[in-house]
């Protein structure tokens, strides 16, 4: 999902001259509208159960999510300083990958 997400924000970029932490902005933005759709349904009771069972999932959830913070401000900053930076994302995904 990662690289179809890339693709499609760099030709936003191109196309439409957007900024990048706009895009990251209204992309998660977009991911809390539709996680809110999702728990309303009664999907935020069935998790806290499951979370109640399994103890250990809320310590990997918050790991996944500050990898892909930390992915997500390495990949604008690779865009916008060149390759140089691009090491990191590449150590965010090994971080990912090791936590997962």
């Amino acid at each position: 999902m990662d690289g179809t997400t890339g693709a499609t924000q760099s030709r936003m970029k191109h196309a439409h001259n957007t900024k990048s932490f706009d895009m990251m902005f209204n992309m998660n933005l977009w991911s809390v509208l539709w996680l809110a759709i999702a728990l309303s349904t009664g999907e935020a009771y069935d998790f806290a159960l499951f979370a109640e069972r399994n103890p250990h999932v809320l310590y990997n959830i918050i790991i996944f999510g500050l990898s892909s913070a930390l992915g997500q401000v390495s990949k604008i900053i690779s865009q916008t300083c060149g390759y140089y930076f691009s090491i990191n994302t590449h150590g965010v995904r090994i971080l990912q990958t090791i936590h997962i």
